[in-house]
């Protein structure tokens, strides 16, 4: 009797007049169920939960989920049906939280259900259909794809087609979106004739309704008529598509601008017809439309490969573009400049893009010459770097300068990207010196990432090329008046010991380091501490017993800051 105390509990907060104990109480269904067996289950509880659904909206949403373990609890698959009452009472609240949350629990449970009772299911499907309110209809055009593919009743299948069909002529907008929002999945479990001969027009027609809400959400759809239906129907498909192009409302044409590319990949429609598109939407009077379009135009450029296509269509709005009054739209252009190079060719790339790239280099806008450099690898590939070498250098100087520490931090990102395309002699002349500037900056995270670019360098480079071009510096770094540049030559060191051999560590770095363990600032000798044990790994057994461990014994013992003591305490564990 103790051990059902906890259940009675249980049920009594499923009645209570306090929220928090309700929710509790629902939380736990399936112990109560468990407890109850499965005819009280069926006959008392899920009829007390039907009765409940005039409830808060997080109370509900848990019902709505905890539901659907009760699929074990009810005395088995013969008795799950009687799970569908309470959750399609819920599916027709007002709430959409709850709705979906009711909507996704019916398609768990119908799943399960055995063939001999999916009627249950076909006709709670038909009743939401045909409601009188927005919220039923709306529930059930999120069903439809689950009870096509459940039942395998010719009658039914008519039925829910015929239903849903008329979705799409609702009074509601709100009614109409939802056919939008569900037709791609009804598209996937239904026939091809379904498709063709019922689908189709009825996406025909939800691309004309009169709410760009519901026109923007069935763009989506084309992709999957496409799959569905053989070639000679695709066309259809496509001239929603590109009417829907040219719609008068900015975000239809956007959404058609950010389809171009999967339908690309699947659509037999010919690759003139998507430049034609393409042209349209990268000309668009709202600004964002020619943003997203120039996005796309990286990836679709690829998969139309053709030269005479690109060079007749797409090059002649680039030469608008690069000038448009939008930098985010210039910045994406910049972006996709790279990817046109890819397909047009040497020749092309140094008459048509070469003016376009060094426009964007000079723009005044750090964003937009950023994206050039962020891709310029690629029309290197293409074309050479003699190209583009010039107006490269100037545009990572001026960025190297840019007062947005951020900036900073993308151009050295790229550095050790453009040091694979270049001789070492060419870089050491041109932006080495930069690299190294780069060490005294005024913000830590640059100083950090000029230290990992230091490292890239070297492994890309030589170990002797680094020695040459970046110890003097740390040298010059570990003498500097501001402590935390002198931290900042410890630093590099710990990151570049893995790339020198033994003796440049002893007789490069490893003075720099013991003189920094007698710095004047703390922080500066438990850094060196650090650094000695960091070092300690490359160097003769010998030599660290001779050099770094007495150091390190004299900071762990006789210095005066607690800290230095500690990190070299702990460096000597590292010997």
């Amino acid at each position: 009797m103790e051990s059902l105390h906890p259940i009675a509990v249980l049920i009594d907060e499923l009645k209570s007049e306090d929220p928090a104990l309700r929710l509790n109480s629902v939380k736990r269904l399936g112990n109560i169920a468990l407890a109850l067996g499965d005819k009280r289950t069926r006959d008392e509880l899920i009829p007390f939960l039907s009765d409940s659904v005039d409830d808060d909206d997080d109370i509900l949403i848990t019902m709505a989920e905890e539901l659907v373990t009760l699929l074990d609890l009810v005395g088995g698959p013969e008795h799950i049906h009687v799970l569908l009452q309470p959750l399609e009472l819920l599916a027709c609240v007002d709430a959409k939280a709850v709705r979906d949350a009711a909507v996704e629990s019916l398609k768990k449970i119908s799943a399960k259900l055995p063939q001999q009772h999916i009627t249950h299911f076909i006709n709670l499907v038909l009743d939401l259909l045909a409601g009188e309110w927005f919220n039923y209809k709306t529930s059930g055009a999120g069903l439809v794809a689950q009870a096509y593919s459940r039942t395998q009743n010719s009658d039914h299948k008519e039925r829910l087609i015929k239903a849903y069909e008329l979705l799409g002529s609702d009074e509601l907008p709100m009614v109409r979106r939802s056919c939008a929002e569900t037709l791609s999945d009804v598209v996937s479990v239904v026939e091809e004739g379904v498709a063709r001969e019922k689908l189709l027009p009825l996406f025909e027609k939800l691309q004309r309704d009169e709410q760009d809400s519901v026109r923007s959400v069935n763009i989506a759809n084309a992709h999957s008529f496409l799959k569905k239906l053989q070639t000679s129907d695709s066309d259809r498909v496509f001239v929603v598509f590109e009417n829907s192009a040219r719609d008068e409302a900015w975000r239809v044409r956007r959404l058609v601008a950010e389809s171009l590319f999967s339908l690309l990949q699947i659509s037999s429609q010919s690759k003139t017809t998507f430049c034609k598109v393409l042209k349209a939407l990268l000309l668009d009077k709202e600004p964002e439309v020619r943003c997203c379009a120039s996005v796309e135009l990286s990836r679709c450029c690829v998969l139309i490969d053709s030269r005479d296509l690109l060079v007749t269509y797409i090059l002649p709005q680039l030469e608008e573009l690069v000038k448009d009054d939008a930098d985010y739209v210039r910045a994406a252009i910049a972006g996709s400049l790279s990817s046109v190079s890819t397909v047009v060719g040497k020749d092309i790339t140094v008459s048509r893009l070469r003016p376009l790239l060094a426009r964007l280099l000079s723009d005044d806008k750090s964003d937009v010459r950023l994206a050039v450099i962020d891709n310029i690898v690629k029309v290197i590939d293409v074309a050479g770097v003699d190209i583009v070498e010039d107006m490269l250098f100037k545009a990572v100087f001026d960025l190297a300068k840019d007062p947005a520490w951020r900036v900073r931090r993308s151009v050295i990102s790229i550095v050790p990207v453009l040091a694979k395309k270049l001789d070492p002699s060419k870089f050491e002349d041109s932006l080495a010196p930069l690299c190294n500037t780069w060490l005294g900056d005024a913000v830590f995270a640059i100083r950090q990432a000029a230290i990992e670019n230091m490292k890239a360098l070297t492994q890309i480079y030589s170990m002797a090329w680094a020695q040459t071009v970046f110890i003097p510096k740390l040298k010059a770094l570990s003498e500097d008046t501001n402590y935390l540049f002198r931290i900042t030559a410890l630093f590099a060191i710990s990151s570049l010991i893995s790339e020198f051999t033994g003796d440049v560590i002893g007789t490069e770095l490893l003075p720099i380091v013991i003189r920094l363990a007698r710095d004047s600032v703390a922080n500066v000798r438990f850094t060196a501490a650090t650094t000695l044990g960091d070092l300690a790994k490359y160097l003769d057994k010998r030599f660290v017993l001779q050099k770094i461990k007495p150091i390190l014994m004299n900071l762990s013992s006789e210095d005066p800051d607690v800290d230095v003591q500690n990190f070299a305490a702990l460096a000597l564990t590292k010997l």
